[in-house]
């Protein structure tokens, strides 16, 4: 089921991105070498694999699989608005109220979970097994979630210390080939390189993923907790002024309107 139709990217994820972008380029620039010293199969070989083997190690293959799955929603731009879910229920509220139950079925709503939710009402369900699958629904949603912020911490817990590992593998290498100062170099560009990418990776991706996961997560509980009550409401026949005052709950008092501002 899709909360959110729309994948397209997150202002913040632009505007971020490019802040990143024009940091990082100018300061290579200013650093006036050449860009090739940046790149290092061998260290992005020790971030990456090693971070995604650790991983792996640590959740069940499946669990990693949803997560990787999940993960998108940290980047995409939110297109359920309460304002206008609330609309919607109060909406449908009206309908149930003069014109019955079978007034839903021709319906069109855009919002998918409140569709879902209401084919629900529609099968016959009574108020309180709708409230007790609404209630696991949410549950469960928000552990998928979690599982996915825990993976993308663990990576980016994973990340700095593999960039560690690559330092004291690049040092080995630098120190057995004193002897051969041509290899010097190359073994200190793995030590520093990985290292780099660690920390570039952990604080400027893998962190910001997670913690922009939590904000998705709590946005879809706030809109599937809305509609729960909503329907459970509806279900139980009462007003739809008092739904609608109920509702209001959810929203911060200087966004509240008035019954009479909605468009139904």
């Amino acid at each position: 089921m899709k909360l959110f139709r729309s994948f397209s990217l997150e202002k913040g994820v632009l505007v971020g991105g490019v802040l990143l972008l024009s940091g990082f380029s100018f300061a290579l620039f200013m650093s006036q070498g050449a860009l090739n010293v940046y790149f290092s199969a061998a260290s992005f070989s020790i971030v990456v694999f090693g971070s995604l083997g650790a991983v792996s190690l640590s959740v069940r293959f499946e669990n990693l699989k949803t997560s990787v799955a999940h993960s998108k929603h940290a980047f995409t731009k939110n297109t359920v608005h309460i304002e206008d879910s609330i609309e919607t229920c109060i909406h449908l509220a009206n309908l149930y109220r003069k014109k019955g139950i079978l007034s839903l079925e021709d319906e069109k709503i855009e919002d998918d979970y409140i569709q879902h939710c209401v084919d629900l009402l529609l099968d016959g369900y009574d108020s309180e097994t709708l409230e007790n699958m609404l209630n696991k629904e949410i549950f469960y949603a928000r552990q998928r979630h979690e599982k996915t912020i825990e993976v993308l911490e663990i990576l980016a817990e994973t990340t700095p210390a593999m960039g560690m590992i690559g330092t004291l593998i690049g040092l080995v290498a630098m120190l057995s080939g004193l002897t051969t100062p041509d290899t010097i170099g190359q073994g200190m560009a793995v030590a520093l390189l990985t290292t780099l990418y660690g920390a570039v990776l952990a604080n400027c991706l893998l962190l910001p993923m997670a913690r922009r996961m939590n904000e998705y997560s709590s946005e879809v509980f706030i809109h599937q907790s809305l509609v729960r009550d909503a329907i459970i409401k509806i279900a139980n026949k009462e007003p739809p002024r008092a739904i609608f005052e109920f509702l209001q709950t959810y929203i911060e008092k200087h966004k509240r309107r008035s019954i009479k501002e909605l468009n139904i």
